[in-house]
C-alpha cells in the first residue's frame, strides 16, 4: 500500500523514535527547499529595509534639520515593523498551504489535501470527549486516506465555549469509518490521576467506567461506556498496546470515542502545519513533516487494530 505507513521505519513497542524513510525524504526536500529559499528573500528584504531605515533615521535630521531624534527613530521603527508584517503575511499566504499540500503529496499517492474540512460541529459533540458547550467551531484542512477497507481523515478543529471564550479544543481530530456500527458509545481518555490539568468526558450519553484487565493502560486512561461488556470486548489487548505507543511516539494527549460506524482520535496541536518562519532554522524533512507522519501512522495502526 502505498501509504504514509510506508514512510514509516516501524519503532519499536517501547516508543521509538519514527524515521522517515529515504524516498519520501527525497520528494519532501524539494518542499523544504523552496520554503528555505522564500524565507531567505523575505528575510533579505526586511533586512534590507531595515538597513535603509537605520541610515534614513541618521540621514533625515541632517537634511531637515528636525530637532527632535525620536521622530526619525519612529519613522525608522515603523517602517521595519511594517516591512516585517507584511513579509510574514506574504510568507504564510505563499508557504505553508502549499508546503502542506505538497508534503502530503510527497508522502504517498492514496493521501489527498484540500484546505477545507467536512466535520461538522455536530459530529464534534457527538464525540462527547470533552465537557462543556461549545459556542464556536471552525475546523479546516483535510487529509484523506485508506487503508484495506477503513477510510479515515484528519482535519484541524478549532472549539471554545462561553465564558470568555475559553478554548474546548485546539488540535487535529482523525476520523476513521467502518463498515460495522460500534456497539454502544465508548471513549478513551487520559486517566485524570495521571495527566495534570485533564479534563473528563463530557457528559452528554450516559456512561460508565470500565474495568480493564490491563493496569499499564489503565494507569494512563480511563474507558466510560454506554455498554459496558461490548466496550470490554471492543478494548482488545492488541487496541490498548496501539494506544499507547501511540501516545508515547506523538507525545501529547490522545483521546478516542467509537460514536455509530466511526472512531474519532483528538489530538492537541496543529499537525497539519509547517512550523517554520522567517528568521527560523532552515526547514528540514523531518521537521517538515513533524507530527504528521505519526498522527497518519496511529490511524492506520487503529484502523486495523479494530477491523481484525
Amino acid at each position: 500500500m502505498a501509504s504514509a505507513a510506508r514512510a514509516i521505519v516501524s519503532g519499536s513497542r517501547s516508543g521509538e523514535t519514527l524515521a522517515l524513510d529515504v524516498s519520501v525524504i527525497s520528494r519532501v526536500r524539494p518542499v523544504c527547499d523552496f520554503v528555505n529559499a522564500e524565507a531567505s528573500r523575505l528575510r533579505n528584504q526586511v533586512i534590507a529595509i531595515g538597513v535603509m531605515s537605520a541610515v534614513g533615521a541618521v540621514v533625515l535630521p541632517l537634511v531637515t534639520g528636525i530637532g527632535d531624534p525620536r521622530i526619525p527613530l519612529v519613522l525608522a521603527a515603523g517602517a521595519v515593523v511594517y516591512s516585517f508584517v507584511k513579509a510574514r503575511a506574504e510568507f504564510t499566504r505563499k508557504c505553508a498551504k502549499l508546503a502542506i499540500k505538497r508534503i502530503v503529496a510527497a508522502l504517498g499517492r492514496e493521501l489527498t489535501y484540500k484546505p477545507s474540512s467536512a466535520l461538522a460541529q455536530q459530529q464534534f459533540v457527538a464525540m462527547d470527549l470533552f465537557p462543556g458547550r461549545v459556542e464556536r467551531f471552525k475546523s479546516r484542512d483535510e487529509i484523506t486516506g485508506k487503508v484495506g477497507g477503513p477510510k479515515y481523515a484528519v482535519h484541524h478543529v478549532h472549539a471554545s465555549g462561553t465564558e470568555k471564550r475559553a478554548t474546548i479544543f485546539d488540535g487535529v481530530i482523525v476520523k476513521i469509518d467502518f463498515a460495522d456500527p460500534f456497539p454502544g458509545h465508548t471513549i478513551v481518555i487520559p486517566d485524570a490521576s495521571t495527566e495534570e490539568g485533564a479534563s473528563g468526558p463530557g457528559t452528554r450519553v450516559k456512561k460508565d467506567l470500565v474495568f480493564l484487565k490491563n493496569p499499564a493502560f489503565e494507569e494512563r486512561f480511563s474507558v466510560y461506556a454506554s455498554d459496558y461488556y461490548d466496550a470490554r470486548r471492543l478494548l482488545t489487548p492488541k487496541l490498548m498496546e496501539v494506544i499507547m505507543d501511540a501516545a508515547t511516539m506523538i507525545d501529547s494527549e490522545v483521546r478516542l470515542a467509537f460514536v455509530q460506524r466511526s472512531l474519532f482520535v483528538a489530538v492537541p496541536g496543529d499537525a497539519l502545519k509547517v512550523d517554520t518562519g522567517l528568521f527560523a532554522a532552515e526547514l528540514t524533512p523531518k521537521e517538515a513533516v513533524g507530527r504528521l507522519l505519526h498522527i497518519l501512522g496511529f490511524a492506520e495502526r487503529l484502523a486495523r487494530a479494530v477491523a481484525h
